[in-house]
């Protein structure tokens, strides 16, 4: 999760005790320094802030999924449920999907519908 109250918890700067949240982002980041697959198990996930502020140096340039927007929250999290899934946006249960979330707009009229409305 990337927000600028994250980022300064995986520094351990707001507790002197230390944060679970550094530890868990010292996990992260072994697995940014290893192979490409396993860079791919990494999916940075954009809450608020610009990347700098919200994510770790080895994260940037790596945004997968961006939920600043609120009218785009359901989009977003579609997609990052099909790469967790491995489901590519072209296969037919991921174009249903896309397509429930699109606004509903009235139906056409049929032209025997719009003659009778003359």
């Amino acid at each position: 999760m990337g927000t600028p109250l994250y980022r300064q918890k995986t520094k351990n700067l707001i507790s002197a005790n230390g944060n679970v949240l550094a530890a868990e982002w010292d996990l992260a980041g072994i697995r940014m320094l290893t192979t490409e697959a396993e860079k791919q198990t990494v999916l940075p996930v954009l809450l608020e802030g610009d990347e700098s502020e919200a994510f770790p140096a080895l994260l940037r340039g790596r945004v997968y999924a961006d939920f600043r927007k609120n009218e785009a929250y359901f989009n977003v999290a579609l997609e990052l449920l099909l790469t967790l899934y491995r489901i590519q946006p072209t296969e037919s249960v991921a174009t249903e999907l896309q397509a429930s979330l699109l606004p509903k707009t009235s139906p056409k009229k049929s032209i025997w519908q719009a003659s009778n409305d003359k």
